[in-house]
């Protein structure tokens, strides 16, 4: 007689031997349920460091300079020329000559100049109460011709202020 599990000579016949303590389960929707949570949770995740990772990236408002400024401009004795032009700090953040740049604009011609470029020294701040001042002695500005002035923060990248100059303002 042969043992149950056993060929011919002796040996263990696995194909004939069956495994005990295995259970059969006739229902896997629990197993669905548990990989379904597992997915949603995971894609949950992965949205959730998508959106962090891009609000992380998003740069912040931008800086902002504010100064109050006001502008005029001086005329000669005969009222007929332009002798320079004058521009009063009236308060706000102090303007630093390295980060500020002054765009002059007399007709078609633009100077670019620095805080340190005033004809009346005022250091390189420019804060309250302090008037820079350009001569025009170079140039010939009638009473009609235009003049502007815009004063950029190279360092925020803003115009902190702009104006046309008129005599008859």
């Amino acid at each position: 007689m042969k043992a149950a599990g056993r060929d011919r000579e002796g040996r263990n016949d696995v194909r004939r031997t069956k495994l005990k303590g295995r259970k059969h389960w006739k229902s896997r929707s629990a197993v669905s349920e548990v990989i379904g949570s597992i997915l949603i949770l995971a894609i949950t995740v992965v949205l959730f460091a998508g959106v962090m990772a891009f609000v992380y990236t998003m740069s912040g408002p931008p800086e902002r300079v504010y100064t109050d400024l006001i502008g005029s401009i001086v005329l000669s004795p005969d009222g007929e020329t332009v002798d320079e032009v004058r521009i009063i700090n009236r308060g706000g953040q102090p303007l630093l000559d390295h980060r500020t740049d002054i765009y002059l604009t007399i007709g078609e011609e633009v100077r670019v100049l620095r805080i340190s470029d005033s004809a009346s020294p005022i250091g390189a701040t420019w804060g309250t109460g302090a008037t820079w001042t350009y001569r025009l002695d170079d140039v010939d500005a009638g009473r009609t011709t235009e003049i502007a002035v815009a004063i950029k923060d190279t360092q925020a990248d803003v115009v902190v202020w702009e104006s046309r100059l008129n005599p008859d303002a």
